[in-house]
């Protein structure tokens, strides 16, 4: 089960090489300069045999300290990798591999599939804080009809911790607890309370990107603004729909029930009639809010079919950021979450967890991306 899981994370490594050290990822910057490092060895900017930039560079260029340059370096040195001289620098001496792994880390991912355009974005950044904190990450999945659920693979498994994604069920909440692994939550609990405490848990600040969306239409001129979204059970699609009646609420416009759509699952085919039969019993609409990009997506579909253009005569926001997002015609005005940065953020709070740190509750910020499909009314 583990063949895709490594693809990913050869790409993630990959981008990784590209990326500056992120002061807003629980995972310590000495780690992460680890991982710069060893990526720059692995892809030959620095070959076995030639020298490491100096400490001042790397303080430099890194904007780190001193102590978190010669934590990377030292890490390195114990690992063979390199050796540090006194007064010479740092040569190479070795490839790093990824078989060094000090602990092995569980990423399960419950009732969603492995392939989910955003649940494997998660894996990827996970896979990626994972390689550079030297653990070994393996993944199991949870269906929804699976016997035993979540608690048959934490008994089954001989890890260090885990890290739980997907829609999180008071099952596998329950399990994870029981287990008594330490464990961190990537994306949120699924479940309408907010999570005991005492849980790792970081995700996406679903009420700002609500609000910000719906602030976006706002701006542009809409005020009948309809909003389709997944079953408010889940706290993430609660929490989008509370940021979208906010947004309303702050612009002195009247929440009208009718303007709300509810569609049980991700699935743009299942979500296109009941998007199509909002729109119809509301001529008047002249704005959509969708609550992630699957339900944009059939928007886009529902509007065509009614003879209407998305973008010219209903203006559409999405939400995820998912890749088929900017190849819509027109592209789409979208909320953009930084979903590799919540797999990379749950390694990072398990990693506090292993060093006996107290445990940390965080929200990612999202970001609107403006493309095509939000028109201003009256152009």
């Amino acid at each position: 089960m583990l063949g895709e899981p490594s693809c990913l994370a050869i790409m993630a490594v990959s981008a990784m090489t590209m990326r500056p050290i992120d002061r807003s990822n629980p995972l310590p910057l000495n780690l992460q300069l680890r991982a710069l490092l060893e990526d720059g060895i692995r892809f030959g900017k620095w070959p076995v045999g030639s020298m490491l930039p100096s400490i001042r560079d790397l303080i430099e260029e890194h904007q780190v300290s001193l102590p978190v340059v010669r934590m990377a370096l030292d890490s390195l040195s114990e690992a063979g990798i390199i050796r540090t001289e006194h007064g010479r620098g740092s040569t190479v001496l070795l490839m790093p591999t990824n078989n060094q792994a000090m602990r092995k880390i569980l990423f399960l991912l419950c009732n969603r599939a492995r392939l989910d355009p955003f649940f494997s974005r998660i894996l990827s950044g996970a896979e990626r804080a994972a390689t550079a904190a030297g653990c070994m990450l393996v993944f199991r999945q949870v269906e929804p009809d699976h016997t035993g659920g979540a608690a048959h693979h934490l008994r089954e498994m001989s890890v260090d911790g885990v890290v739980c994604s997907g829609d999180v069920d008071d099952a596998s909440y329950h399990a994870l607890v029981d287990c008594r692994l330490p464990f961190a939550i990537a994306g949120g609990l699924y479940r309408q309370q907010p999570p005991n405490a005492e849980v790792r848990i970081i995700g996406n600040d679903n009420y700002q990107g609500g609000r910000m969306a719906t602030a976006h239409l706002i701006q542009a001129g809409h005020r009948a603004i309809a909003l389709v979204t997944g079953p408010l059970e889940g706290r993430h699609w609660r929490q989008r729909q509370l940021g979208y009646e906010a947004a309303m609420r702050d612009a002195n416009i009247n929440i009208d029930s009718s303007l709300q759509a509810i569609v049980a699952v991700d699935d743009s085919d299942i979500a296109e009639p009941i998007v199509s039969a909002l729109l119809v019993s509301n001529p008047h609409c002249t704005a959509l809010f969708a609550g992630n990009d699957r339900y944009a997506l059939a928007a886009y579909r529902a509007l065509r079919k009614l003879g209407r253009q998305p973008g010219r005569d209903v203006s559409i926001v999405g939400y995820d950021d998912l890749d088929f997002a900017e190849l819509l015609e027109p592209p789409l005005t979208t909320i953009q979450p930084n979903i590799e940065g919540i797999g990379e953020g749950a390694v990072g709070l398990l990693l506090e967890a292993f060093e006996g740190k107290p445990p940390r509750q965080l929200l990612r910020r999202v970001h609107l991306i403006e493309r095509g499909s939000v028109f201003t009314r009256g152009n």
